[in-house]
């Protein structure tokens, strides 16, 4: 009777662990997406991308998740139900996702020529892992100031896992990913083969697809599920590694070159847009590198990391002020 009793109480303790609700910054989780553009609008086939968390970088007090994607990286932290990102671009932080959003609420975005505005159309549910999300669905306009032309759009949010039009989207489109984008699966350490309950239209090029993960993930093969690094304690996609990116770009006091994994031994040769090199070093063990006390003077540089290990090599371009 007592090991009865010990065995309820063990998969009554086991349960809170599976089911906690899901964290967009979770760093098991993935995502795979694929680009409707490429597949309707020129003659190319449709391309997968991938995002995934590989590293944690601190950036003006705050601590951040690098997520990596096949365009490069951002940085995302959550806090109070909401997620913030630092792109490319620029190392301005925006709010990605605001889950405590109600129904109407507006949410405005702008770059050069660009005005985006959406606002919350209706607001859904849908259960996933035995626990309820809350659904956004989103209408929207672009307006170009310099066409004075506009564009609808849409997109849903989903609470935890992110928009169906690229984990990216809506922050800021043009600098991590269109609403052409679709989501194929999301994935983290709970699985990925339990479905929504109440699929979720996933607006894209054609605004017809129901994405309701358990299907589409069976559907793309493999899964995306990067393996462990037990090194770091976090996750890399085996084929389908990233390239190395300066965040935040332009360079400040905190900016780093961060690597898509774990390099035992590389070298990092950085020059000038005249082609002088300001450093050519060695390192070892490293999954970023700090790079702002070889940068005295502002302009264009170029970056190659060499793993001399496997003869990989990262290369990319950043600012100075």
């Amino acid at each position: 009777m007592k090991r009865i009793l010990l065995s309820v109480v063990l998969s009554l303790l086991c349960l809170p662990s599976f089911a906690q609700k899901i964290n967009f910054t979770n760093n098991t989780n993935a995502w795979s997406m694929i680009d409707s553009t490429l597949g309707c609008c020129i003659p190319y086939p449709m391309r997968f991308t991938t995002a995934y968390y590989d590293g944690k970088v601190t950036y003006s007090g705050h601590n951040y998740q690098v997520l990596h994607y096949d365009f490069g990286a951002c940085m995302v932290r959550e806090e109070n139900n909401k997620v913030y990102v630092i792109g490319n671009a620029d190392s301005t932080e925006r709010v990605l996702y605001d889950f405590t959003l109600k129904l109407n609420d507006t949410v405005f975005t702008n770059y050069e020529f660009d005005n985006y505005t959406s606002w919350v159309s209706s607001i859904d549910s849908t259960q996933l892992y035995g626990i309820w999300y809350k659904v956004w669905h989103f209408d929207g306009i672009d307006t170009n100031t310099y066409t004075n032309a506009t564009f609808t759009y849409r997109y849903n949010v989903i609470e935890g896992l992110g928009c169906t039009n690229g984990v990216y989207y809506p922050a800021a489109p043009y600098d991590y990913a269109a609403y052409s984008d679709q989501l194929l699966c999301f994935t983290n350490n709970m699985g990925y083969t339990t479905g929504f309950s109440n699929p979720v239209l996933s607006y894209g090029y054609d605004y017809t697809n129901s994405f309701d993960n358990k299907t589409s993930c069976a559907a793309f093969q493999p899964p995306v599920t990067p393996p462990t690094d037990n090194t770091l304690g976090t996750k890399q996609t085996a084929g389908n590694i990233g390239n190395a990116v300066v965040i935040p770009n332009p360079v400040d006091e905190s900016s780093k070159i961060v690597l898509p994994y774990t390099v035992r031994s590389g070298t990092l040769v950085i020059v000038n847009e005249i082609g002088r090199m300001t450093i050519n070093m060695h390192f070892q063990d490293k999954t970023s590198i700090s790079i702002a006390d070889y940068i005295h003077n502002p302009g264009i540089y170029f970056y190659h990391v060499t793993d001399n290990q496997t003869g990989k090599v990262f290369s990319g371009k950043f600012s100075s002020r």
